[in-house]
């Protein structure tokens, strides 16, 4: 797989330096927009990058954080004629860094998709905030037992090392 990905302007600068390059999928290169063409930094509309890029034709998708693009009619009409993969990174906050921990996260994935179809892929964190209570009942849902079956199968353990750890350290 080889592919060249361009990172917008939003990611840090050291994203592209070559000691992180190491940890990308073999054939994947990201380079930043201002390495890439300085020029292209400024005075463009989204849209009119996507065609620019594309046209080089060395470059096989763009990565930014700017989720407007996936509501800009000339931004998405743009992608539609170009062969480029859109990766963007939705509900970040412009946080440069949860922003390249989504992308190096997926990147490997996206590449081995990648063909002539421009495609848009909107990375979003995740995040599970449930009780410990919620967890232990699905544990228990999944081993086919009632939670108070699961608790007493590991309240005797549990229940004896809260014990010591209460006791004063012999020190």
């Amino acid at each position: 797989m080889n592919a060249h990905f361009v990172l917008d302007h939003g990611f840090p600068a050291n994203i592209a330096r070559q000691e992180l390059q190491q940890f990308l999928p073999p054939g994947v290169r990201i380079t930043r927009l201002y390495d890439l063409n300085p020029a292209l930094t400024r005075d463009h509309e989204d849209w009119q990058l996507i065609l620019k890029l594309d046209a080089r034709g060395d470059v096989n998708g763009f990565i930014t954080t700017d989720d407007r693009m996936t509501r800009s009619p000339h931004s998405m009409g743009a992608m539609n004629r170009s062969h480029l993969t859109l990766v963007v990174t939705d509900a970040t906050g412009h946080h440069p860094v949860r922003a390249t921990g989504l992308v190096l996260t997926h990147l490997t994935e996206i590449a081995k998709g990648l063909d002539a179809t421009p495609r848009a892929f909107i990375l979003r964190p995740r995040f599970d905030a449930r009780a410990p209570q919620d967890h232990f009942d699905h544990i228990a849902s999944q081993r086919g037992v009632l939670p108070s079956e699961q608790w007493l199968s590991v309240r005797d353990a549990v229940l004896a090392y809260e014990r010591d750890l209460r006791r004063p350290s012999e020190q």
